[in-house]
């Protein structure tokens, strides 16, 4: 990771969709692709993890449920939201707005392509793009789409699931640099 790279992985949202937009005096190129791969991440993080009833871990055991000790004390950011009601954040609905432009079968594939990417997938996460073409029902699946997906045959093999999430992160890094994400 290039020290830019480090310096966008640490900045804002807001800043770098600033710095996204093509008119902007400071903008650049690679910052409006570390912007769409934030907004893809968020998204991948909405549909995997957030849209889940599981509102996080405590850090400990809760102990005697007195109230007293650090176990008792819900601190975990997710749990405190899930508490208040609040499931998601601003900018998981800019990210879910921006993905929905893009057309179905590049959008699901630009999440795959950003699953596989982080390497943090396991199961039927951790298949070849190969594999995930032939049948993408467990991934769709994982991403929130219906059960009937893999019936489209969208992907041929895998490398049209590359060619698909390359069309997508064009499409929202054009978006991003005209400024109409928001």
């Amino acid at each position: 990771m290039t020290a830019q790279q480090q310096v966008f992985a640490r900045m804002g949202l807001g800043r770098l969709r600033e710095l996204a937009v093509q008119t902007h005096e400071h903008h650049t190129d690679e910052a409006a692709r570390a912007f769409v791969e934030r907004l893809i991440d968020l998204e991948i993080e909405r549909r995997m993890v957030l849209l889940h009833e599981r509102p996080g871990w405590h850090p400990a055991s809760p102990g005697f449920g007195d109230g007293t000790g650090k176990s008792t004390v819900a601190t975990d950011a997710m749990y405190l939201a899930h508490i208040k009601g609040i499931r998601l954040g601003e900018w998981h609905d800019v990210a879910r707005r921006a993905l929905s432009k893009v057309p179905e079968r590049a959008r699901l594939a630009a999440l795959i392509k950003g699953v596989k990417d982080h390497g943090n997938g396991d199961g039927p996460l951790a298949a070849r793009y190969d594999d995930i073409a032939k049948d993408c029902s467990a991934f769709a699946q994982r991403l929130g789409w219906p059960p009937g997906v893999a019936a489209l045959r969208w992907y041929g093999n895998g490398q049209a699931i590359k060619w698909a999430a390359n069309k997508a992160r064009i499409e929202l890094l054009l978006m991003a640099k005209a400024g109409v994400i928001q």
